[in-house]
């Protein structure tokens, strides 16, 4: 099993938002993309309260900017708990 890297998983999904395109609609794709790659960072944030230990990181930073994108792109992170959680700690480090 490949080795969980808190900046590498926050950078794939960075990449695998959707872009604009005039001729492509990417959407559907990406955001199957996304599901699976927000599973596996809400299955790590499982027993912990950020990416890497109790304080706020610069990877956790960088989470919390992807999942505020969520929003804007109509994706629906209800389904990952852990996420969510993740996102009201990550919003009382600010």
């Amino acid at each position: 099993m490949a080795r969980f890297h808190p900046l590498g998983a926050a950078q794939e999904l960075q990449r695998a938002f959707p872009a604009q395109h005039p001729r492509y609609d990417y959407k559907p794709i990406a955001k199957d993309s996304l599901a699976n790659r927000f599973a596996y960072v809400d299955r790590h944030l499982s027993n912990r309260p950020s990416l890497v230990s109790d304080k706020f990181t610069g990877a956790d930073a960088c989470l919390f900017t992807i999942l505020k994108w969520a929003k804007f792109q109509s994706i629906d992170l209800k389904s990952g708990a852990n996420l969510l959680k993740f996102m009201a700690w990550a919003n009382a480090q600010r």
